[in-house]
């Protein structure tokens, strides 16, 4: 199920019900701000949350990959809550992302509170993407 298609700079793109952006022309599937470990993050400062977040997060992109098969996966920064969020992920979640960034070429884009993604997550980190007639980054500004 999709939630309709917008144009953003002229590119077409399918809104998913995931939160997920499908970008057909460059069969590419766009994640922002998936804040990886927050409930985690929280639990240290005494604030309880569903401590599920990530995974049931992870089993949505999982979804979203099943319908679009994309080539490329691009998560737009702020993939994780916070710098030790990665070092948290239990095996299973660590696990589940590995399945899919081998599915398609990964791509983190570097956020204000992820600036240096792990790559032993697998895929590259970069600051920017340019694709299409768009400018994919985390921080929106002048450009593209």
């Amino acid at each position: 199920m999709t939630g309709g298609e917008i144009s953003v700079n002229g590119e077409r793109l399918t809104l998913d019900k995931s939160g997920a952006a499908f970008w057909p022309a460059e069969k590419t599937l766009v994640f922002a701000d998936l804040h990886f470990e927050k409930g985690s993050s929280f639990a240290r400062r005494g604030s309880l949350l569903p401590p599920y977040d990530t995974r049931s997060t992870i089993k949505r992109m999982a979804e979203a990959v099943e319908r679009f098969a994309p080539q490329r996966i691009v998560a737009l920064g702020d993939s994780f809550h916070d710098g030790g969020a990665p070092g948290r992920l239990d095996g299973e979640e660590r696990a589940m992302l590995a399945a899919l960034a081998a599915r398609a070429e990964w791509i983190w884009v570097e956020g204000n509170h992820d600036p240096r993604p792990p790559v032993w997550l697998g895929g590259r980190v970069a600051a920017e993407i340019a694709l299409g007639g768009l400018l994919l980054r985390h921080v929106p500004g002048a450009g593209r």
